[in-house]
């Protein structure tokens, strides 16, 4: 028999699960980009559709999903059809196909491999991250309606990714990451939903400019940290010759350190927006695919300036330290295309030499030794 839920218990069912589960706390919205984005997405792609642009909807299909998890956790079949309308319901759908392995069989078929969602614990830890992320999107819808009416949270979402995501039927699905072993599949499915048929050397060339712009800024921006002009600001700018005829958005980091010493702040348009998001995004996955363990901003970007090309890096404070080759007299090089095309200029091309490489920091540390074969060609 069905458990009779009540207006009341429905709507706390939010404060439940935070208690249940924790909520992301500030700053680290980051470490949930691969879930929140694909549920952010496909909540848009599913209002347009529908034409309803209510966020009152989506919170009610929030809930509606908060009472299902708590079910499958502890057996429980929560009698939900009272709540359940043909406002709410098209977002409902997709947020269950978006997460839930009961709804999605691709889902559950990852679910099944990585952990034991026929167990109470399992399911727990499978389903900790899904709800942290539904109860940051209802504080935000809460925040956004408040602002600016009931579709407030849909106009400000259009606004910060809203070019990126195509009108078509597919649904963006998460893998959850329940233990290290899904981080990487995590990354891969976010990667294919933000990435879609591209390549890594595709992806790079995209975002080229926009990294290095990171690097240059020391630190990776979070979507909290990026506003809209006031009304005060816009006209501000305006009177200093700024064209208005677009939306234009700030930059403020939430570590004034970022802000550099002329407390500068950076403007956007929405397009900027996106490419930085996506670049963000893209950094983080990076970072982990390739065993980054810091979920810290400063050290994602030592960690991947070290794997990068060194263009990406160039004239930042993550710029790579000179190559020496201490078997030639400690000769210092700006990069390795310089020191082959010497080399290849001095002995003539079409051979190959073998060198012991170490590689030091600014600080004149050790950082690696290799042995390299390098075959004489002319880089430039």
């Amino acid at each position: 028999m069905k458990k009779q839920v009540n207006t009341y218990q429905f709507g706390k069912i939010s404060s439940h699960m935070a208690r249940n589960f924790g909520v992301i706390e500030k700053y680290l919205e980051g470490d949930y980009a691969n879930i929140l984005l694909p549920i952010e997405s496909n909540l848009i792609r599913v209002n347009r559709k529908s034409g309803i642009n209510n966020g009152r909807y989506a919170i009610e299909a929030i809930h509606i999903c908060l009472f299902i998890i708590d079910g499958y956790i502890n057996q429980i079949e929560y009698d939900l059809d009272p709540f359940i309308s043909s406002k709410n319901e098209p977002y409902l759908s997709v947020l269950l196909m978006t997460f839930d392995p009961f709804t999605n069989e691709v889902i559950r078929h990852t679910a099944e491999s990585d952990c034991d969602i026929s167990s109470k614990e399992g399911l727990h830890n499978f389903f900790e991250a899904p709800v942290k992320c539904l109860l940051r999107i209802k504080k935000s819808i809460e925040l956004w309606t408040k602002e600016y009416g009931n579709a407030g949270y849909f106009e400000f979402m259009e606004r910060q990714i809203g070019t990126a995501i195509t009108d078509n039927d597919k649904i963006e699905c998460v893998v959850v990451k329940v233990k290290e072993a899904d981080a990487l599949d995590a990354a891969k499915l976010t990667m294919q939903g933000i990435f879609p048929d591209m390549g890594l050397r595709e992806i790079f060339l995209e975002l080229f400019p926009t990294i290095t712009t990171i690097f240059q800024l020391g630190f990776i921006p979070s979507p909290d940290e990026i506003y809209e002009l006031t009304q005060e600001q816009y006209a501000s700018y305006q009177r200093q010759g700024g064209d208005i005829s677009k939306p234009l958005y700030s930059l403020i980091p939430k570590n004034y350190k970022y802000l550099g010493p002329t407390n500068e702040i950076s403007l956007m348009t929405k397009e900027d927006t996106f490419k930085l998001g996506k670049a963000a995004i893209f950094l983080y996955i990076y970072a982990e695919e390739n065993g980054c363990e810091s979920k810290k901003s400063e050290d994602i970007l030592k960690f991947v300036a070290k794997k990068l090309p060194s263009a990406f890096t160039k004239d930042t404070p993550f710029e790579s330290p000179p190559l020496r080759v201490l078997d030639t007299g400690e000769t210092p090089l700006t990069d390795r295309e310089e020191f082959v095309d010497l080399l290849a200029h001095v002995m003539g091309e079409g051979m190959k030499v073998d060198l012991k490489v170490t590689y030091k920091d600014a600080d004149d540390n050790v950082e690696k030794i290799e042995n390299i074969s390098i075959p004489l060609e002319k880089q430039r």
